[in-house]
């Protein structure tokens, strides 16, 4: 993934987490409305209910005290009484009524009551500018109520009116004032501090941008560490995807280079048999021999190279399963270099094994045998006639060092360093045109590495070539 693609999502989860805070916030704000709203509604109800309860029973007559002063405003002859005990009364209307509980809830819970009507009775009763608004609406029957949020000196404020329906009860008082039944005639405000709900809202607000903000920290984390993963396993996918390539491209070469190699062996073995199936032809018996021979050879030749070509692509697929023993290395020697003895023999070569009939190694003997074949083979192979190999071995602090020399050809140190590489594998004939793929020394190194050792080679032109081997005591 890109970083720029990063990025984008990064700002599209930012934006969305964003998204989400704005709408929480909004109905954060309508809920906030929501519980003032309801709270007012509460307040306005109670105050309805009981001024009807005044109204329906005529009035309610209370002690006249201080506070319970007679309403001047109240026409009724029967508005002070004066019990047989000799307790004055005052008839308590519903205005008044409203009046002094207001009073008192604005003392107790800062909630003030104000029953205002655009003809009223009581000059105090006048509304302010708002309330006149509010009952315009009323009376034009735009609206059933209202409530908004401002500012006082004492802070915000909710403001709350609702309209007062004209009852049949209420037609005593205020029927000289042309109204009827159901007719607007005025209005109650609520008016309480909005710090509560205020607090309440920020802390809901504060709340919720705090998950938002860890959400959209945590995505974004998220999305950097998925970023750097996703980039890590591209690059290794792209990695694998390269080794992949390259190994069948290497493969498709060496394959070339082993059916162009079988290809001159199994003609010669071709021509060479039906040269002795010929009737046209008579061989004498030394020419006939040499031809058997030529086949023998090239028999071998496609026959080792076969069997490379297997040993090679099971070690590919891992399908070898190794047994490591203790091996005596003089025997395991003997008995590898038997099959090349005739080859050997042919160019006159002297073969001195310098090792020891009690030196032993740790290795699997199957995979042993089959390298130090294929390196007495390689030394044969490109030595010159009358030359002399020598495999020696020696003990070494943490193993065991098997060494096979020879005076042959050589290799410069360009074709020295990638010797073990499959790329690179070619086909060099040895002194006596002998054929060949290198396929061999591949064989050689990974069951070298199977065996958990290594295997190194010094050369020069010329001067001949030393395989070295290192394999570990343990088993």
């Amino acid at each position: 993934m890109k970083v720029k693609y990063l990025l984008w999502l990064m700002l599209g989860w930012l934006f969305v987490v964003g998204v989400l805070f704005i709408a929480e916030y909004r109905a954060i704000l309508i809920q906030n409305r929501e519980m003032a709203l309801s709270k007012a509604r509460a307040f306005f109800e109670l105050i309805v209910q009981s001024r009807i309860w005044n109204s329906e029973h005529g009035g309610v007559y209370v002690p006249v005290t201080e506070k319970s002063q007679p309403n001047v405003y109240l026409v009724d002859s029967l508005r002070d009484i004066v019990t047989i005990n000799g307790m004055k009364l005052t008839k308590i209307n519903p205005a008044y009524m409203t009046r002094q509980i207001s009073e008192i809830t604005k003392s107790k819970e800062d909630t003030r009551f104000h029953i205002t009507s655009l003809k009223p009775i009581r000059p105090a009763n006048k509304p302010d500018a708002w309330e006149t608004e509010m009952l315009k609406l009323f009376e034009d029957r735009k609206t059933k109520e209202q409530i908004i949020l401002t500012k006082s000196d004492d802070g915000k404020i909710y403001r709350y009116m609702a309209p007062l329906a004209t009852q049949a009860s209420c037609l005593k008082c205020h029927a000289h004032q042309g109204y009827k039944t159901g007719d607007i005639r005025g209005g109650i405000s609520v008016t309480f501090p909005a710090g509560v709900f205020e607090k309440a809202l920020i802390f809901q607000v504060r709340s919720f941008l705090s998950i938002q903000l860890l959400i959209a920290f945590f995505g974004t984390i998220f999305l950097f560490f998925y970023h750097r993963l996703a980039k890590k396993y591209n690059k290794v996918i792209e990695s694998k995807n390269a080794e992949l390539q390259h190994s069948i491209q290497t493969k498709d070469r060496l394959f070339q280079i082993i059916a162009h190699d079988l290809r001159s062996p199994f003609a010669h073995i071709t021509g060479v048999i039906e040269l002795l199936n010929s009737d046209r032809i008579k061989l004498d018996e030394n020419r006939r021999n040499i031809l058997l021979h030529n086949l023998e050879k090239s028999s071998h030749s496609a026959s080792r190279l076969l069997e490379n070509l297997l040993q090679w692509a099971n070690s590919q697929q891992n399908k070898l399963l190794l047994n490591r023993e203790v091996i005596f290395i003089r025997a395991i020697v003997s008995m590898s270099i038997e099959p090349y003895s005739s080859s050997a023999e042919a160019k006159r070569l002297k073969t001195v094994i310098d090792i020891s009939t009690v030196a032993q190694v740790v290795a699997d003997r199957y995979t042993l045998g089959v390298v130090i074949s294929n390196l007495y083979n390689n030394a044969v192979k490109y030595s010159y006639e009358g030359g002399t190999i020598l495999i020696s071995s020696r003990k070494l602090t943490d193993g065991t060092e098997i060494c096979i020399e020879d005076q042959g050809t050589g290799m410069p140190a360009t074709v020295l360093s990638s010797l073990f590489s499959v790329e690179n594998v070619r086909s060099v004939p040895g002194t006596s045109n002998e054929t060949g793929t290198g396929i061999g020394l591949l064989v050689c190194k990974e069951f070298i590495e199977l065996n958990g050792g290594t295997i190194a080679i010094e050369s020069s032109i010329g001067k001949g070539t030393k395989v070295l081997i290192n394999l570990p005591d343990n088993a």
